[in-house]
């Protein structure tokens, strides 16, 4: 069976500030395909994933995401059918529990914290079916290996451990892509290889991934494609 296109980049150029990245860029993905994206600091991979994402003006050319031309009326739906797990995510997260900590001391709720498990169930607004929801919960938390995780205080995870919850989360709401951008920064060499299994791992599953980083020994074993970016270019 051919294999079917996913998201194609046609001829793309994108502004970050004042700055274009990825001129005249054309890229694409397709079924059962997991990309690499390489490159030092600075050389546009995370511009790239957040080009992917729809959160940065593209001045030239188009995106398709295949996946769902016939129902994404918006960035916001083709966005919403991928997941995105990145180091300035889990900052924002720690940042937002860091005041929430802070108010719940004022107001003498020492003992009130926000538990893994809230943090991968509260994203989705509307109506929900408790019983869907946690058979989805508990299939993404053995998945991700993050069962024993999930009544804990997110504030006490270790960097390790709330990555991990931060893929069950993206993977929570089934995405067609999951994009995982430096997802081994700050973590200690056993950390990074018991992370690394379970990406591999992954990426034999229903979903397709793109892996961000600047390091070529942190490219996983069924990565199958790579893409490397040199100053904002397709090098």
């Amino acid at each position: 069976m051919p294999k079917k296109p996913l998201i194609s980049l046609e001829n793309i150029t994108v502004r970050l500030r004042d700055r274009p990245y990825l001129h005249n860029t054309s890229w694409q993905i397709h079924s059962e395909e997991n990309w690499a994206v390489l490159g030092p600091n600075g050389s546009g991979k995370t511009t790239f994933a957040r080009c992917l994402l729809g959160e940065v003006p593209i001045v030239k050319g188009k995106i398709k995401y295949h996946f769902c031309q016939d129902i994404c009326q918006s960035w916001t739906t083709a966005a919403n059918a991928m997941g995105y797990v990145a180091p300035e995510l889990q900052r924002e997260i720690m940042e937002r529990e860091d005041r929430k900590d802070f108010f719940r001391e004022l107001s003498g709720k020492r003992h009130v914290f926000t538990s893994a498990k809230e943090l991968i169930l509260n994203q989705t607004a509307g109506p929900v079916d408790e019983n869907h929801r946690n058979r989805r919960l508990g299939e993404v938390s053995e998945k991700i290996g993050v069962e024993a995780l999930l009544e804990r205080d997110v504030m006490s995870l270790s960097t390790g451990e709330m990555k991990s919850v931060l893929i069950a989360r993206a993977l929570f709401k089934k995405p067609q892509l999951l994009i995982l951008d430096e997802p081994f920064e700050g973590l200690d060499e056993l950390s990074r290889k018991s992370l690394a299994d379970t990406i591999n791992t992954l990426s034999q599953t229903d979903v397709q991934l793109i892996l961000i980083t600047h390091r070529f020994e942190e490219i996983v074993p069924n990565v199958s494609h790579v893409l490397l970016l040199k100053e904002g270019q397709i090098y």
